[in-house]
């Protein structure tokens, strides 16, 4: 189960719960109370607060129940039929939505007109039909304009692929594409859905293809990853999307067929193919030409047509005709003449009319780097441009940090574990972003965070468990989390220790200060709340708390019968579990015996999840190539300091605070050995109906991507879109093109960043 998942099933049994406690218990007792009656005993002392608890307890139960409803109001809600008009209509309105958000940033909406390109036929790149042997007309016949094509896509069955080079305009006329279908879909009820899916993020293992596989069963692997990809993007229900698609009412406009990974790019062929022959739905793909001739198979199409590389005197032509608004981009072709050995693809003039559209050629690519291709020295000048140009000194990132963290998302879009054009807000799965960080924040992590989250951790247990029950109990709590701690370090750590960095790390005091800080808060809230809670259980009836015990006890023992995979481990494991049960019923069920097993709930629980929470995300760092060989007993060593140093502080700080040396504590003790026991079991995940230890291990990570990454990362975003380093769609940021996305994963931020700096400090004053 995920998180997701785990998380609305609690919801919707919290609404459930809060209901009938609300109108079964606490309304009719309330009610009582105020016509003249009285609470209950176990609610005798509470009757002051019975109408306020109904009051919030409603208003948190309508909350939860609406809470789904709440975080959709933004988006229009589609009911009914799914052939209903109007279905029809706001499905359109958002297809077409997404499209004009797409194309706000190509050179035709900037300039108020498009580019002529030169679509030639390529019949030999698909495998026709056998029925098109009699049908003559379909031939293509003299080299067509990217304007006439959706005459082509009608004309040719409604199926076709589109090649190209890089940055050929492939995307773009596949968008155009879409608008034309969308008005024809207006106009006439009969036509189908237009639809643009990006296939580089498909894979036959990726986590993406099974996000949606059990609301879509029996279709095959490849449909349920595309329907939803649309329920995604368009906000579209996904029954309405399943049935549109079974009918064959969507056209798929399919883009990157060559981003797809190339271990995987075969098989996305058969699965298209396959999509076609079975739903009949019209199809036109997009892919780099060069890519697609490796392919063992080709797809089953009508036709295919190539977008042919610019022209001079089309450029020429096009500079002409939207003058003055690439003037700026004409004066520096006349003083650099070797630029128009760049200019043979839409893409590179939209680089350049961005680089140079305020007539200057400061920013020239001989400047920039005369070491490196023609192509890449115009990418950077485009870089440096567009920072120069809206260079504000209240700015809230330097020019390095900006660069450093587009660099970061691009390595993260580029890893094929995405591999797509998004500039991520949210980090999620370390393994898709964990190699990119550097190693000095790995070795931050487990050299100082870690040690020092651990003391931090054993001093509060220490200090709380100490002030509230005695220093006995907080000395078998302190070991008994030692001892847990050093068996689990000792177990899940390889012979591998963090490799050191190069330089001085003169910043580790902050990991440090922030761990302790991190591990004392953390562990002291949640052993002061376990205690409160046990208290207030322990104080009512005895029949709760005799119930609550043995309930628990039987569930840690069972679970840490099923925990162990041997006989003998699992069957002491299950017995020692039991006897703490019977020392309560011998005992009572006291008031210090429950919060005792609250307590060492919270303690066994945090112990066991914190530890092998880090042990899994060292997992991860040592696969990413953070590890180098090293004896296991450097883990074990470096903890057992760290934890007497932890347990010590702990110790010593209650003592001096009075608490007291009492050996009277068989309640208490009682209730936290069966607590204690919870520690083994979480370290496994026994319990949970999720993965808390991975949960946990990805949020530690995140502080390690802080080098890279800024963490306000909504405000990078919307900063490099603004200097159109990266584009808005819908609220979903994205690079403009996979060329740009790779360039900024391969460059060099300390050095664009000077050239930035060289850029301002060169402009005249005011401008």
């Amino acid at each position: 189960m995920t998180w997701q998942r785990f998380i609305r099933v609690a919801r919707t049994a919290a609404v459930v719960g809060l209901s009938a406690v609300t109108t079964l218990v606490l309304l009719p007792i309330a009610i009582n109370v105020g016509t003249g009656g009285t609470a209950p005993g176990f609610l005798a002392r509470f009757q002051d607060w019975l109408w306020p608890a109904v009051a919030v307890l409603t208003a948190v139960t309508v909350v939860l129940g609406t809470w789904d409803r709440l975080r959709a109001k933004s988006e229009p809600y589609l009911k009914g039929r799914w052939d209903h008009p109007s279905n029809r209509r706001a499905a359109l309105n958002r297809i077409e939505s997404w499209v004009g958000s797409r194309l706000d940033s190509s050179l035709g909406r900037r300039t108020g007109r498009e580019l002529d390109l030169k679509l030639s036929p390529q019949p030999s790149m698909v495998i026709c039909p056998v029925d098109l042997i009699e049908d003559p007309y379909v031939e293509l016949g003299e080299p067509s304009s990217n304007h006439d094509i959706a005459r082509l896509f009608t004309d040719n069955h409604s199926e076709l692929l589109v090649l190209g080079d890089p940055g050929s305009g492939k995307s773009t006329v596949l968008l155009h594409l879409c608008q034309k279908l969308v008005e024809e879909a207006r106009e006439d009820s009969t036509r189908p859905l237009p639809i643009v899916v990006d296939l580089a993020s498909w894979s036959p293992s990726s986590q993406n293809s099974l996000r949606l596989s059990a609301q879509l069963n029996p279709l095959p692997e490849f449909e349920p990853w595309l329907l939803a990809q649309v329920v995604d993007r368009y906000k579209l229900p996904i029954g309405h999307v399943k049935k549109w698609f079974r009918a064959g009412r969507l056209v798929l406009l399919l883009d990157g067929l060559d981003e797809v990974n190339g271990d995987d790019r075969n098989s996305c062929v058969d699965k298209i193919n396959a999509l076609t022959e079975q739903f009949g739905n019209q199809v036109a793909v997009c892919s780099r030409i060069k890519d697609y001739q490796t392919l063992k198979e080709k797809l089953k199409l009508y036709q295919a047509v190539r977008i042919e590389p610019l022209e001079r005197h089309v450029v020429e032509d096009y500079l002409g005709a939207v003058s003055p608004v690439l003037d700026g981009v004409r004066g520096a072709l006349e003083d650099a003449p070797r630029l128009w050995e760049l200019l043979d693809s839409p893409l590179m003039l939209n680089i350049m009319a961005l680089t140079y559209r305020s007539g200057e050629a400061a920013g020239a690519p001989e400047q920039v780097g005369a070491h490196e291709e023609p192509h890449r020295r115009l990418f950077d000048a485009y870089v440096v441009e567009m920072l120069v140009r809206r260079h504000a000194p209240e700015a809230p990132f330097d020019s390095e940090r900006v660069i450093r963290g587009l660099r970061f998302l691009a390595l993260v879009a580029k890893n094929p574990f995405w591999n797509d054009l998004v500039a991520r807000r949210k980090l999620m799965y370390r393994v898709a972003w964990l190699d990119f960080v550097p190693a000095q924040a790995v070795h931050r992590m487990f050299t100082r965070f870690e040690p020092a989250m651990l003391i931090g951790m054993l001093s509060a247990f220490g200090f709380a468990v100490g002030s509230r029950f005695g220093l006995v109990e907080a000395s078998v709590v302190t070991a008994c989390s030692a001892l847990f701690i050093l068996v689990l370090v000792a177990r899940g750590r390889s012979d591998r220790v963090p490799v050191r960095p190069e330089r001085g790390d003169r910043r580790s005091w902050h990991w440090g200060a922030a761990g302790f800080a991190a591990g004392a808060v953390g562990a002291g809230v949640a052993v002061w709340s376990a205690r409160q809670l046990g208290l207030l259980v322990g104080s009512g009836p005895d029949f709760v708390g005799v119930g609550l015990v043995v309930l628990v006890t039987f569930a840690v023992a069972f679970a840490n019968l099923v925990t162990f995979n041997s006989y003998t481990p699992g069957s002491l494991s299950f017995i020692a579990s039991l006897v703490p049960a019977v020392v309560m019923i011998w005992t009572g069920p006291s008031p210090d015996l429950v919060a005792g097993l609250a307590t060492g709930f919270a303690v066994g629980g945090l112990t066991g999840t914190v530890t092998m929470s880090f042990s899994r995300l060292w997992a991860t760092a040592d696969r990413a190539g953070f590890g180098s060989p090293g004896p296991r007993g450097r883990w074990v060593l470096l903890d057992l300091a760290v934890l007497l140093v932890g347990a010590g502080a702990g110790l010593g700080a209650a003592g001096l605070l009075g608490a007291s040396f009492d050996t009277s504590v068989l309640g208490s003790l009682t209730g936290l050995a069966i607590g204690l026991l919870i520690g083994p079991v979480t370290a496994v995940q026994a319990i949970f109906p999720f993965d808390v230890t991975h949960g946990l291990a990805e949020l530690l990570a995140k502080p390690l991507a802080h080098g890279e990454l800024p963490w306000r990362r909504t405000v990078l975003l919307r900063f490099a879109s603004d200097r159109i380093l990266l584009t808005e769609v819908d609220g979903e940021y994205r690079f403009v093109h996979a060329l740009v996305r790779d360039h900024l994963a391969a460059c060099d931020p300390v050095r664009l960043a000077e050239l930035v700096r060289r850029r301002v400090a060169a402009k005249p004053d005011g401008e």
